[in-house]
């Protein structure tokens, strides 16, 4: 990773440093993880948003279909 990483690093043993990269290398998973879920709740939250924005619109035909005469389009 960095210099600063290496520096508290120095005089681990074999052992300690396997370990660390162990942890390291999960880090970086959950961190992609973790990105790639954001993505799919960002995607998950806009097609909920275009579905709403669907069924208000249905719901203000239907209401202006009751209150007004004659056909209503858009």
């Amino acid at each position: 990773m960095s210099w600063a990483e290496e520096d508290w690093t120095v005089g681990l043993s074999g052992r300690v440093l396997q370990k660390v990269k162990e942890l390291q290398v999960l880090k970086e998973r959950l961190s992609r993880e973790n990105k790639q879920k954001q993505l799919q709740l960002d995607n998950t939250q806009t097609s909920l948003e275009k579905q709403t924005a669907k069924v208000n619109t249905a719901v203000l035909i239907y209401s202006l279909r009751l209150l007004l005469p004659g056909p209503v389009s858009m």
